[in-house]
């Protein structure tokens, strides 16, 4: 397998995502730009066949409807995202980032990265409670202030960082091939 536009799309989103898990984790915030950069990178690799799009003609067997039911998965992800918003359980970066995550996914990778988002959400989670102690804990050993401030719950859970897991599964194995040779 060699390198390729769709390839360089997937590398791209996956550097947005990864950004977006560490920025989440240290201010509780996504930037939109690095959401619009993985969602400008999955046009990109629609564009450059990396989807099953082809590049000539702009239609392939079976292109334009995956990428419409991609289209659908990212939606149907944002619609759900944003009614959690609208209750105050999420904020409005994770709505997005959901949704360009499942865009990625498309149908037939969901359920794949809704695995991966709810078991790394599940560590998340059991690591932040775990971190209590620590926190309320003087002069004992600790890890160091910023990972515990990062991981404090009284900050709220940062859900971009198992979303963009979840992103990172889909968008990496391109890149994995490539390292097999």
């Amino acid at each position: 397998m060699g390198l390729t536009g769709g390839t360089v799309c997937s590398g791209i989103a996956a550097g947005a995502f990864a950004l977006a898990a560490l920025t989440d984790l240290a201010r509780r915030r996504i930037a939109n730009r690095l959401v619009g950069l993985a969602a400008a990178a999955w046009v990109g690799a629609a564009l450059a066949g990396g989807l099953g799009i082809d590049p000539p003609d702009g239609i392939a067997p079976g292109g334009w409807p995956a990428a419409a039911a991609a289209l659908a998965t990212g939606l149907a992800a944002f619609l759900a995202m944003l009614a959690c918003y609208r209750f105050g359980w999420v904020g409005g970066g994770d709505v997005k980032l959901a949704g360009v995550v499942l865009l990625w996914a498309g149908p037939a990778l969901a359920p794949a990265a809704l695995t991966v988002i709810a078991l790394s959400g599940l560590a998340l989670t059991l690591t932040m409670l775990a971190t209590r102690p620590l926190r309320r804990r003087t002069g004992g050993p600790a890890a160091p202030r910023g990972m515990l401030a990062a991981l404090d719950d009284r900050r709220g859970v940062p859900y971009g960082v198992p979303l963009a897991l979840g992103g990172l599964a889909v968008t990496l194995p391109p890149w994995l091939g490539l390292l097999k040779g």
